[in-house]
């Protein structure tokens, strides 16, 4: 399966662990969205566009879910130049919504 090649802080905090630590760990594994996800995931793939998912419950399993706006973009088949100058990755991001 596809793997995290890098989160934001916002994911750092959300998984309890840090950037580096969470690299190269399957995404699912870690993951779980309750939302009918996987048919859109895979359009996204294919077609090596981002997916953005809103106000959807996001956890871990090791807690109590979340509510969270995902964005989970796919590495395109040309290398890019992201944030910490690498290439060739993908950034996955994750925003908690708060609820007033």
């Amino acid at each position: 399966g596809d793997k995290i090649a890098e989160i934001n802080p916002a994911a750092e905090g959300f998984f309890n662990t840090s950037n580096r630590a969470i690299n190269g760990v399957p995404l699912f594994d870690r993951l779980m969205v309750d939302a009918p996800l996987e048919a859109a995931y895979h359009r996204a793939r294919e077609h090596s566009t981002p997916l953005f998912v809103n106000d959807v419950d996001v956890g871990t399993g090791d807690r109590a879910p979340l509510q969270c706006n995902l964005k989970l973009p796919m590495k395109s088949k040309t290398p890019w130049r992201g944030s910490r100058g690498r290439r060739n990755y993908c950034p996955w991001g994750l925003t908690r919504r708060t609820l007033n």
